[in-house]
């Protein structure tokens, strides 16, 4: 398994304003992409899977399916919503589901849930940020995180950044651990 290297990056250089910029453009299309979504579902619901920013490479969010508990299924129009699955979480079993793409209102709802306008891309944020690309194959997805007002990235381990990006400072995971628990306690 690949592993990644954490790097900070410093207050008032452009990699530190390029990801700020992208986490707050990513934040603000986040918001309008689950009010988009809320309102073509037609019901609020807390658990989804799909695709992340951190996650993918194309920095989006995508629903693929919606949990729901299984009563509030039930009652669901089978004709709208198809079964893509079941699993128990910590407050019970739900069902996955998915618009289906087969009547008017399933594509609709479908095209609202693949309607997430991405910010960035990761090769666009690895040449943005003058690193170059991962030296060769598996390599990890680069990972841009926030914690109060500082600025991190996680980089694949084959990339140098603070070599190649002097805006950059690695630290540990550890550091970083230390940071983010004492921002909750805080």
């Amino acid at each position: 398994k690949k592993k990644c290297m954490l790097y900070e990056a410093k207050q008032g250089t452009k990699a530190y304003d390029y990801i700020k910029g992208v986490l707050e453009a990513e934040e603000k299309e986040y918001q309008a992409y689950m009010k988009r979504v809320d309102e073509a579902v037609g019901f609020k619901f807390e658990k989804w899977q799909g695709y992340q920013p951190n996650r993918s490479l194309l920095r989006e969010y995508d629903i693929t399916a919606i949990w729901v508990p299984t009563a509030q299924y039930e009652k669901l129009d089978k004709k709208l919503w198809r079964e893509v699955g079941t699993q128990l979480f910590d407050d019970g079993r739900y069902v996955g589901i998915a618009p289906n793409k087969r009547c008017k209102q399933g594509k609709a709802i479908a095209a609202v849930l693949a309607s997430y306008k991405a910010v960035a891309n990761h090769f666009g944020i690895l040449d943005e940020l003058g690193i170059g690309g991962p030296n060769g194959c598996p390599f990890s997805i680069t990972q841009l995180l926030r914690c109060n007002d500082r600025y991190f990235a996680f980089f694949d381990d084959s990339i140098r950044a603070e070599k190649k990006n002097p805006d950059f400072t690695e630290i540990t995971i550890g550091e970083y651990e230390d940071l983010i628990n004492s921002s909750k306690e805080g």
